[in-house]
């Protein structure tokens, strides 16, 4: 007759694996000097984008009472490609902030 035993579990330690074992994440890519970086240039991107789409905006639909200028004529494009740029820099940005700030939620 065959014995049967059960077997013995391994220690959580060494079941804890992935993003919730300690010192999952090392390296200044998780730093707080680095998500403060991150963070300020994306503050920046964000208001940048904000304030030249709120520029668009009253260039497409003027206020009687707040007369922008009209000349030059390259301002409008000049706002719309910096509207642009500082949009799409904003994703990328977005990214490497959560990724930077990940280990904080398992801590």
């Amino acid at each position: 007759m065959p014995s049967f035993r059960t077997p013995r579990l391994p220690s959580p330690q060494v079941l804890r694996r992935g993003p919730l074992r300690e010192g999952a994440f090392r390296g200044h890519l998780h730093d707080e000097r680095t998500a403060s970086l991150i963070g300020t240039a994306l503050g920046i991107a964000f208001a940048t984008a904000f304030l030249t789409g709120l520029i668009s905006h009253e260039l497409q639909h003027p206020a009687s009472w707040f007369p922008l200028p009209t000349r030059p004529v390259w301002f409008y494009r000049a706002t719309q490609g910096l509207h642009v740029a500082s949009g799409t820099a904003a994703v990328p940005l977005l990214v490497a902030m959560l990724w930077t700030v990940y280990p904080k939620l398992f801590a």
